[in-house]
């Protein structure tokens, strides 16, 4: 193997390691529940499908969440066995 090669592998492993690292962060860390996510959950019980609809062109103060919380319902869904969906328009 050439030199370029295995300077090339050595990041390539390095850069995995640190993205396994902060995806496991980010799987573990622990999340508060917004109110709003509390009085929907109810409502999925039993839903096999989710779709989380980007906010983008929402305003960020008439969203319940507001544009921050994607990954909330994100992780709801994974916690309620749900297929999630998300649509990007």
């Amino acid at each position: 193997m050439g030199p370029v090669l295995v300077l090339g592998l050595g990041l390539q492993i390095a850069d995995l390691h640190s993205i396994m690292q902060s995806v496991g962060l980010t799987v573990n860390a622990t999340r508060v529940e917004p109110e709003e996510v509390t009085a929907i959950r109810s409502q999925l019980a039993g839903k096999a499908n989710m779709v989380v609809l980007p906010m983008w062109a929402c305003d960020p103060d008439g969203t319940p969440t507001g544009n921050r919380n994607t990954d909330t319902f994100e992780f709801l869904a994974l916690e309620m066995g749900m297929t999630l969906n998300n649509v990007s328009v």
